[in-house]
């Protein structure tokens, strides 16, 4: 006999034992993956999820229900066969992401930057995230050249070179005439390109970090000449450092 408008079912109240959820979750495992909802029932099931919002008591009941349970998937590692990896990018080819030119707004930011403050990372974690963007990991990778270029620019004689430009130029920015701060030690022709100008001290410029910028955005990183130092030196620039 249907059920009718007002009629309690025989269930009301109670609730399943662990034993039995688990056996009707074995029963039937692969019935909600396998299941497919549709357009209209997804449209439906969010229309009518929209503009609730759970009250403190719920959120209170919830997080004390789930106080000690171990999440379901925690310690699972899940990997995707080839087949579904290759479905899963079929499907999404020709789709724009969601957040693609969105921005967070700055009280976005704040708050995503106040749920950060206090939490320290481990050493461990800190360790995983280094090991896990080195190398080839890097999205800068570019086939080892920066870490050779790196290795040559802290050599022994690199440091030599940069103490002895230091000290003749009297540690001041030879651009704006100020002595300390941020300096750099700027080769006048390129360091990558001029191999054997590399520690040529007559090769060397003390810039300051604000004018080494300033440089490099008029004139580029490449190609680099002595020309183009002179005629940055001469230009008139009332800003400071």
């Amino acid at each position: 006999m249907p059920f009718q408008k007002g009629h309690k079912s025989g269930m009301t109240g109670k609730h399943h034992s662990e034993e039995t959820k688990r056996k009707m979750s074995k029963s039937n495992p692969k019935f909600w993956l396998d299941k497919k909802m549709s357009e209209e029932h997804k449209r439906k099931m969010s229309n009518a999820r929209k503009g609730k919002k759970m009250s403190e008591e719920t959120k209170k009941k919830l997080s004390e229900i789930n106080k000690g349970k171990i999440p379901w998937c925690k310690g699972k590692h899940w990997k995707l066969s080839d087949e579904v990896k290759k479905n899963i990018s079929i499907g999404h080819k020709g789709i724009e992401p969601w957040n693609k030119g969105k921005y967070h707004t700055e009280k976005s930011k704040r708050k995503m930057s106040n749920a950060h403050k206090g939490i320290k990372l481990s050493e461990e974690h800190k360790k995983k995230i280094s090991l896990a963007l080195k190398g080839e990991k890097n999205y800068l990778w570019k086939g080892g050249i920066s870490i050779e270029n790196d290795k040559l620019r802290h050599t022994f004689e690199m440091g030599l070179w940069k103490r002895a430009v230091l000290e003749r130029d009297n540690f001041t920015c030879q651009k704006y005439n100020i002595r300390g701060g941020r300096l750099i030690v700027h080769h006048i022709r390129n360091f990558a390109e001029v191999v054997e100008l590399r520690t040529s001290i007559e090769n060397g410029i003390i810039l300051s970090e604000k004018a080494h910028k300033e440089f490099h955005k008029k004139y580029g990183k490449k190609n680099n000449t002595r020309e183009q130092l002179n005629e940055f030196l001469t230009i008139k620039n009332l800003s400071t450092c």
